[in-house]
């Protein structure tokens, strides 16, 4: 599958080989960090501007970063 579909938003093969690098290269971060680097790289935001790091969390662990 080159795509995954997350809370709204596809996620294409180049976004999830981007959210793969982040997490490569920032081994060490918490996943609230982790949540903020991929919201911010992509721009995953809601309405109000903020960044829509709950529902990243939550991709992250078993959705986005997996397969």
């Amino acid at each position: 599958m080159t795509e995954k579909r997350y809370s709204g938003r596809v996620f294409d093969a180049a976004a999830l080989e981007q959210i793969r690098a982040i997490l490569r290269t920032q081994a060490g971060a918490s996943r609230q960090q982790l949540s903020y680097r991929v919201c911010e790289a992509l721009e995953w935001r809601k309405p109000d501007g903020s960044l829509k790091d709950m529902s990243c969390r939550v991709a992250l662990l078993g959705c986005i970063a997996t397969g």
